[in-house]
């Protein structure tokens, strides 16, 4: 039989038998169902390392830490490579098993469709709110500015006008969430221009902000899908 105390300083169920508590990251089951490392809820396993329902969960969205020529892109499906490879190698507890997609768009698919339907919450790595449902990055209705990578560092946006900007987003995505014309040759060029978007903005800046040289090395936006 399993002995349990509940420390009243910090909450916490601890196995009488084994030592161990919730957040330890080691599974104590039957009493847990999983433990993730932390006490933290929307992550996929909850508070009382119970496994979280799907629609409690939450979807997150990066900033890459890394920048890429058009022809690095190496289109579209390669892009999701590129970020579910970023993910793998996270420090933030719960990003490496999950999957993503970037947020790019060429001549035959809008980013908005790629991303799917979603009801919940997206969250930047670091817990910020910055969308209810996946409709808001159509209208672009965010909540926050997407300035945070897979490693949890926040990048200081320097305000810069996009047609000019040292930093941005390859995304080929209008505001409302389908494609733009200026692709990289659908991401295989570094001839041409492409359309980024500004990871400062909020509004419709945030992914269609102005096209600009393929040759130039820019970031991708990462967001969870199912």
């Amino acid at each position: 039989m399993t002995t349990t105390t509940t420390d009243p300083s910090t909450s916490t169920t601890i196995d009488e038998s084994t030592g161990s508590f919730c957040g330890d990251g080691v599974m104590d089951a039957p009493i847990e169902e999983c433990d993730d490392g932390n006490q933290v809820e929307g992550d996929g396993c909850d508070a009382l390392c119970q496994v979280e329902q799907p629609d409690k969960q939450k979807r997150f969205v990066f900033l890459s830490s890394a920048s890429y020529t058009g022809v690095q892109v190496n289109k579209i499906d390669n892009a999701d490579v590129l970020c579910d490879s970023l993910a793998s190698k996270s420090p933030v507890p719960g990003l490496q098993m999950r999957k993503f997609k970037a947020w790019l768009s060429d001549g035959s698919t809008h980013a908005i469709d790629r991303i799917g339907s979603y009801e919940g919450e997206y969250v930047l790595v670091n817990g910020t709110v910055l969308a209810s449902g996946s409709q808001a990055f159509k209208v672009a209705a965010l909540k926050a500015m997407i300035n945070v990578t897979e490693t949890g560092m926040q990048v200081p946006w320097l305000m810069a006008a996009c047609n000019s900007s040292a930093d941005g987003v390859w995304t080929g995505t209008q505001a409302d969430g389908t494609a733009d014309s200026a692709n990289c040759n659908n991401w295989t060029s570094d001839r041409g221009t492409g359309m980024i978007g500004a990871f400062g903005a909020t509004d419709g800046n945030w992914t269609g902000c102005a096209p600009r040289n393929c040759a130039e090395p820019f970031r991708l936006y990462c967001i969870e899908v199912e």
